[in-house]
């Protein structure tokens, strides 16, 4: 039985603008061909570029902290930015290198291939699949800052509100009858009120990009006609013609990142999708199902959303950063810690993960001096938090024993919070570093609680880690598959059952009209 169109309706509210919940694209490749295939800008065939060496990640228990934060500005890009500073936190993390890559050409393939700006959980699943088609660029050869004075011409019910002229030309109105894939829908991209123009072919990118490299770090290089060409230098203008090599973004994501699609997963989840379904399997009236709903839902995400948390820990543990969906808060987006506690969910939203600290680890004495606590990121929230505990960080009147440390840093703000709430993930956000007058987090960097992030999670995609024991792996498999993951409760807080509490806060979220007391 469909549920009754009320408990429809309240359920497909959370379908609301944002980077998340774009239109998808059922990949389907009819009429969307030119004679030769799909359309690509630049030669599709690699040379024969050989990659020297192979990669070796580097010991790291935070990823790139250092790499400044983005701000996706007016557009609702942060999918895209999550992806791209996903890969340049696996660079980091592989070579030690840090590299300013161009979210501005993911959109454009974005488009080119689905017709969308790429904020669908389908089409996010696909983006490994959609840099190794058309590759990567550097910031430098197309930067991302002439998109802005554009913004209200993209999808005009994803451009945040911020279309001033409901007649307005947008691209979704310009392409609708072009076929994807094609050199005629490249041709309106590229045109200046959109995506902008292209960098000249065949060969756009010259290497070595430039890049921050960390005194253990190991450039690739690649062979091409006898001749050797490192893929990044700390100053490429100082080198000489012959020391530099102009490739195409394919051959750059391939031959200098070694990017294989087929080593990266992505799980996801939409919540009203899942109410609705649960409650068209049971009869009754509309308490009836909805109650049923919420039951069914609230145990699928306490389970999956703890494997998930463990998963990510996991990756992070290696160094891995991890991109993750969330539904952003409503009335605390800038703010440095989110938590669960008042949360008033907004729209999808994509941040990339690189660290994490549990609550477990903040009271035991022997982690005060290890990953986000070492590093002072744990201190710097905190400050961020409560300006008394800032003024004891300005001041340098922390204690360096570990035990008294401990006992400060429990004491905080932040402290507490983490005692109901598990945990702390470090994400880098695509917002910039303010929001007017209004700092975002520390330096643009934010992190949301474990308890925000079971209420709030749509996607998290990372590349898989044979290191990583307990996850089933599938090898080749693409960036279509979500692992199993099989938890050890090694972490009280996620050993918990929080079904109880996620079904307190659905319910709160989607009532029926006739069901107000469930």
């Amino acid at each position: 039985m469909r549920p009754h169109f009320a408990l429809a309706t309240a359920v497909s509210l959370l379908l609301a603008a944002g980077c998340s919940s774009a239109p998808s694209n059922d990949g389907s490749e009819e009429s969307a061909l030119t004679d030769n295939g799909p359309y690509a800008p630049y030669p599709e065939e690699m040379r024969d570029i050989r990659t020297l060496g192979s990669l070796n990640p580097q010991n790291t228990s935070i990823a790139d902290f250092a790499a400044a934060a983005r701000n996706q500005g007016k557009l609702a890009s942060c999918a895209s930015h999550g992806f791209i500073g996903m890969l340049e936190n696996q660079l980091f993390v592989d070579k030690g290198i840090t590299v300013d890559l161009s979210e501005r050409f993911q959109l454009y393939a974005n488009y080119l291939d689905t017709k969308t700006m790429g904020g669908s959980p389908s089409v996010i699943l696909r983006f490994p699949e959609l840099a190794s088609q058309y590759g990567i660029m550097n910031e430098e050869a197309f930067a991302y800052e002439a998109l802005n004075a554009n913004a209200s011409r993209f999808q005009q019910d994803h451009a945040q509100g911020l279309a001033t002229d409901p007649n307005a030309l947008t691209i979704d109105k310009a392409i609708e009858a072009v076929p994807e894939k094609t050199k005629a829908l490249s041709q309106i991209l590229e045109r200046g009120e959109y995506i902008g123009q292209l960098p000249a072919g065949p060969y756009p990118i010259e290497i070595p990009l430039k890049a921050i490299l960390r005194p253990d770090s190991e450039v690739p290089e690649v062979e091409f006609e006898g001749k050797i060409y490192s893929c990044f230098a700390q100053d490429p203008s100082a080198l000489p013609a012959e020391k530099k090599l102009r490739v195409t973004p394919r051959e750059l994501a391939h031959k200098c990142f070694g990017l294989e699609p087929a080593k990266y997963f992505g799980c996801t989840a939409s919540l009203p999708d899942e109410l609705l379904a649960a409650a068209s399997s049971i009869e009754g009236d509309d308490c009836t199902r909805l109650s049923g709903a919420l039951d069914q839902v609230s145990k699928t995400y306490a389970q999956r959303g703890t494997a998930w948390l463990e998963l990510l820990t996991r990756l992070l543990d290696q160094g891995q950063a991890v991109m993750v969906g969330v539904e952003s808060p409503a009335n605390q987006g800038p703010q440095a810690v989110w938590r669960a506690r008042g949360l008033e969910p907004g729209g999808g939203h994509a941040v990339v993960a690189l660290g994490y600290v549990t609550y477990a680890e903040l009271e035991d004495p022997a982690q005060q001096t290890r990953g986000m606590l070492g590093e002072g990121i744990f201190d710097r929230l905190a400050g961020a938090v409560e300006p008394e505990y800032q003024a004891k960080l300005d001041a340098g009147a922390l204690p360096t024993e570990d035990a008294a440390l401990r006992d400060v840093r429990l004491a905080t703000k932040l402290g507490k919070l983490l005692k109901d709430e598990g945990g702390l993930v470090l994400f880098r956000n695509s917002w910039g570093r303010t929001a007017g007058d209004v700092p975002i987090g520390i330096d643009g960097f934010q992190s949301m609680t474990f308890d925000f992030f079971l209420r709030s999670v749509m996607v998290v995609q990372s590349r898989s880690n044979v290191r990583v024991q307990g996850v089933g792996w599938q090898r080749d498999a693409g960036p279509t598959y979500c692992p199993a993951i099989m938890t050890d409760g090694r972490d009280p807080w996620l050993a918990k059952d929080h079904s109880a509490s996620l079904r307190a806060y659905f319910a709160a979220r989607f009532p029926a009209p006739e069901c107000t007391q469930q």
